[in-house]
């Protein structure tokens, strides 16, 4: 016998009251005591009058036939460390949000890696909202489109275990956010639509390696917001680090700046620190003429 379950409100995925089997996720719970937890069941998470039903896979493991993410209304599949779906299929919809907490991130089904390890079909949407929640360094993982429509970044733990690596080129066509922990692009590119956004917030942190600069790892935003408590941390040799996209306004500019590893930060051109600048290990901090780097509160010098 086969159920299919339609989230009726937001709870975690054991709890009865989470479910319906009425297909407008309203109407009465499917039962005391029922909540998915067959391999021949089936699962729809979606949401009412506007609102995404969030259902939260608090076990460890769930293996069920299917799981539809927003297949009628965006709905939000919360997945905290490495609790996973091991069933047989897994599909999300448009305007959905998939919050991921793996260290493994997101990967296709031939894989069985990550907190998604459906074994016959697993589809990711371009127009998907990803969020990373982990409490410990994450990859992107292998599943990531490499066209997302909104990407966030609000992984907890601790400090030097709180990385979200990107591990390939992306483009974002509504919003990249760096909520909390830090956000490493490596020498890849997160490019912006013209009408997209991208922030850092409150103690959040963007890494940029390589020879890239802001302008070459972040283009293409409509705009730009760097909290005055961000950090903007340059990870990598010879950087320009005033290189900046069109849209980033000089004259507000960016909120902590470290740079660190060996080799030439340079200044070119006006480039405004609202908060601290670190200059760390054996990095060498290069301003190419007067009165091109304004800083509002500390310059630390603590490179070898």
């Amino acid at each position: 016998f086969r159920r299919i379950f339609f989230s009726k409100q937001s709870g975690n995925w054991n709890d009865p009251n989470t479910w319906t089997f009425i297909t407008t996720h309203d109407g009465p719970i499917a039962g005391a005591g029922l909540w998915p937890d067959s391999e021949q069941d089936s699962v729809v998470i979606g949401g009412k009058d506007g609102l995404k039903h969030i259902v939260n896979l608090n076990i460890s493991e769930s293996y069920i036939d299917g799981v539809a993410l927003g297949a009628i209304h965006p709905g939000t599949l919360a997945l905290p460390g490495e609790h996973s779906l091991t069933g047989k299929y897994f599909q999300m919809f448009d305007y959905s949000t998939l919050q991921i907490g793996s260290s493994l991130g997101i990967n296709p089904s031939d894989t069985a890696r990550g907190n998604i390890k459906s074994t016959i079909a697993i589809e990711f949407p371009e127009m998907g909202i990803y969020e990373y929640i982990g409490t410990s360094n994450q990859s992107i993982g292998a599943a990531l489109p490499s066209n997302v429509y909104r990407l966030k970044i609000n992984n907890t733990g601790g400090e030097d275990d709180n990385i979200v690596t990107l591990t390939r080129n992306i483009f974002v066509r509504d919003s990249l956010t760096i909520d909390s922990g830090v956000f490493n692009l490596q020498t890849n590119f997160a490019t912006g639509s013209d009408t997209a956004h991208f922030s850092v917030l409150s103690d959040a942190r963007l890494r940029i390696a390589g020879n890239n600069t802001l302008l070459t790892s972040l283009n293409g935003y409509l705009g730009y917001n760097f909290d005055v408590n961000s950090y903007t941390e340059f990870f990598g040799a010879e950087q320009i680090i005033s290189n900046f996209p069109a849209m980033l306004v000089r004259t507000v500019g960016l909120g902590n700046v470290i740079t660190s590893e060996a080799g030439f930060k340079r200044v070119n051109d006006t480039f405004k620190v609202r908060g601290n600048i670190w200059i760390n290990n054996a990095s060498t901090l290069y301003i190419a003429g007067p009165q091109l780097l304004q800083v509002s509160k500390n310059v630390v010098n603590s490179s070898v």
